[in-house]
């Protein structure tokens, strides 16, 4: 409870520090990614094909089919080059690497899948804006997490995991965090968490904390 009081200190902080600067005409920081490299995109297609069909191939008999699914997914997205993609309710136990050549990806949703580490070549996705591990067996979230900065929604609600990485406090533009219903004790979150200017917070208690910025 001390720490929930000292972030929502931090974030009375930060409000009046922004109110502040907007009446002396300071302007905010651009951190929009309008500089996406479509030409990382197109990685040799036919190449990132042909291991996505061995990532099939490796799947046990039961993991087969969502795999499948997975990878029609993952192939229509570099076709179309879409910023979304869905896998959520695939009971697949990993993600193929070559998803990091989708480098213009702003939304994941892999909530209710099997996958039960987070895979480390995910903090490559510079774009990523909105992640969804809900649900999962997901146990540990890397400090590579840190790298991903554009990331605002971060949804790791029903997860086992015990703990946030220190470079959580680096997410600068992460407004809303859901870690209700894990195994987190709040002593347990890392300092750095403070450092977050969220506008929405959910506790793992269930409390839904809205600071009054």
């Amino acid at each position: 409870m001390k720490k929930r009081q000292k972030w929502l200190g931090w974030c009375a902080l930060i409000g009046m520090y922004l109110a502040l600067s907007s009446q002396v005409g300071a302007q905010p920081v651009d951190v929009s990614t309008t500089d996406i490299k479509i030409s990382q995109k197109g990685l040799n297609f036919s190449q990132n094909n042909s291991l996505l069909n061995v990532w099939i191939d490796q799947a046990e008999q039961y993991e087969m089919g969502a795999r499948k699914e997975a990878v029609q997914r993952i192939r229509a997205a570099y076709e179309n080059q879409a910023v979304s993609l869905d896998l959520s309710g695939l009971k697949i136990t990993s993600l193929p690497p070559e998803l990091e050549a989708l480098s213009e990806l702003k939304n994941l949703n892999l909530s209710n899948t099997l996958i039960d580490s987070f895979p480390s070549f995910l903090s490559g996705l510079k774009n990523l804006e909105w992640l969804n591990l809900a649900d999962t067996p997901i146990t540990i979230i890397p400090e590579g997490l840190g790298n991903m900065s554009n990331l605002q929604v971060l949804n790791l609600s029903k997860t086992n995991i015990k703990t946030l990485p220190n470079s959580i406090g680096n997410l600068i533009n992460l407004k809303k965090l859901n870690i209700s219903k894990t195994q987190i004790l709040e002593t347990e979150l890392p300092e750095t968490i403070i450092c977050l200017n969220l506008e929405e917070m959910i506790w793992p208690d269930g409390e839904r904390t809205v600071p009054n910025l």
